[in-house]
């Protein structure tokens, strides 16, 4: 039975996403259990090092510091991290998830919550116009040209890049970079709306091994 550990940044927030959780879990979805929770990253350290849920949900910022302080401190591999965050233009999202974590959603309702779950469970994630464009600048990318980027061939060139994505990954992320929806893109390329998600899910974990490699060793709460 998964568990999941709840990292609200006010104790409203926290029941808010455990009834989420509970009222939209059915037999297909399988049942989830409350391994914990806290509006405190420093508070919650110690139980993610001892038993580390499948899930950690986590506001982006919360009372003591931002996400990323915490993810920073977990070992490898991390549990499934989904950040919630009221706008995605926060400077601190990219930071976050270049510290290890999976997807992100934005705190509208249930719905959406449940939703990016189930889509973390699947590996599958979304990404903004600006987040594309950061993990272009991070990987030293260009942007590729339209015309190149929107037919169906360049959702199969899985060829390596000198900077660690293949071509592919760069065409996607300049399609998203230029505002498309994950449905245009998903037209374009002729692929299943899951699959893109799926892709932006692995773009997502080739910046944790570029992260991870450089990132610098850090314990304890301090």
């Amino acid at each position: 039975m998964p568990s999941v550990y709840l990292l609200r940044r006010n104790r409203q927030a926290l029941l808010r996403s455990r009834e989420a959780l509970c009222a939209h879990t059915s037999a297909q979805e399988g049942t989830w259990t409350c391994s914990g929770s806290s509006e405190h990253w420093r508070g919650a350290l110690e139980a993610l090092l001892t038993a580390p849920p499948d899930l950690l949900i986590c506001d982006l910022r919360l009372l003591d510091g931002p996400a990323r302080a915490l993810l920073q401190r977990l070992p490898r591999p991390l549990p499934r991290v989904l950040l919630l965050t009221p706008m995605v233009d926060d400077p601190e999202l990219f930071a976050a998830l270049a510290s290890g974590a999976h997807a992100y959603c934005l705190e509208r309702d249930a719905v959406g919550l449940v939703k990016a779950v189930a889509g973390l469970q699947a590996q599958r994630a979304c990404i903004s116009p600006a987040l594309s464009r950061q993990l272009l600048h991070a990987f030293g990318m260009p942007r590729s040209e339209l015309h190149q980027a929107h037919c169906v061939a360049a959702c199969h060139d899985h060829r390596a890049t000198e900077a660690g994505l293949s071509v592919a990954q760069q065409h996607l992320l300049s399609l998203f970079s230029h505002g498309l929806l994950d449905k245009e893109i998903a037209q374009r390329w002729q692929l299943g709306v899951e699959e893109i998600g799926q892709r932006v899910g692995e773009l997502y974990a080739a910046l944790h091994r570029r992260s991870d490699h450089r990132r610098p060793v850090l314990s304890g709460a301090a």
